[in-house]
């Protein structure tokens, strides 16, 4: 099952292969109507001329976005899309039109709006995408910190001191339990010291020696 997972992730990290997914929802959402339609040979050639073309847009929208409004240049990227939507309504209505699907005013009435449509999902994709790479990275570096303050606490702290440290404190508490209190702000000293002080450069004197008598008092329970 695990082996199962990582082969999916792999593939799902793949650009080719998600692309091509997109693609195929993306073109079978236009043949599906189509293909409910008697008419469906005649018409063929149109579904698949017009359904490229509108993925095309979408992809057109998706480099508009990731060319400049991913990068902050707003002036550029508004040029660009009105750009964009000018030539590719004039395009698509030009061919609407050529195919006497529609008259001229109407088709371009048509065309774009739909334009419009999905230069809008391309833009939406290509945002979308992005903040998600962003967040999955921040998680990332999130969590190379917990690992790496992990560490240094590890490394600071000796577990089997600390361990062992324990084990004479429960001694104590059965056999003399007035010591204990003394002992635990003892330890609490010690750990707060090893977590906190450590990370300055530098330390006073009379702090580090009164690291040093605690941890001999904590050792002298042993």
């Amino acid at each position: 099952m695990e082996r199962l997972q990582q082969v999916i992730t792999r593939h799902f990290q793949s650009r080719l292969v998600v692309h091509g997914i997109f693609c195929f929802i993306f073109l079978g959402l236009f043949f599906l109507p189509a293909l409910s339609n008697k008419r469906f040979p005649d018409v063929q050639a149109r579904v698949i001329i017009v359904s490229t073309f509108f993925l095309t847009t979408v992809y057109a929208g998706r480099w508009m976005a990731k060319r400049w409004l991913l990068k902050n240049k707003i002036t550029q990227f508004i040029v660009i899309v009105v750009l964009g939507i000018i030539i590719l309504s004039a395009l698509i209505s030009l061919y609407i039109f050529l195919s006497g699907l529609q008259k001229q005013w109407e088709a371009l009435s048509i065309g774009t709006p739909l334009v419009i449509l999905f230069l809008a999902l391309g833009v939406f994709l290509a945002s979308s995408r992005e903040t998600l790479r962003r967040q999955m990275k921040d998680a990332e570096i999130a969590d190379q910190q917990k690992q790496s303050e992990l560490e240094l606490l590890r490394s600071q702290l000796s577990p089997h001191f600390l361990f062992n440290t324990l084990n004479n404190l429960y001694g104590l508490s059965i056999t003399q339990p007035e010591k204990m209190p003394k002992l635990i702000v003892k330890l609490s000293d010690l750990l707060r010291y090893s977590v906190y002080n450590t990370k300055k450069r530098f330390v006073p004197l009379n702090e580090e020696l009164a690291y040093i008598f605690t941890y001999i008092d904590l050792e002298k329970v042993r």
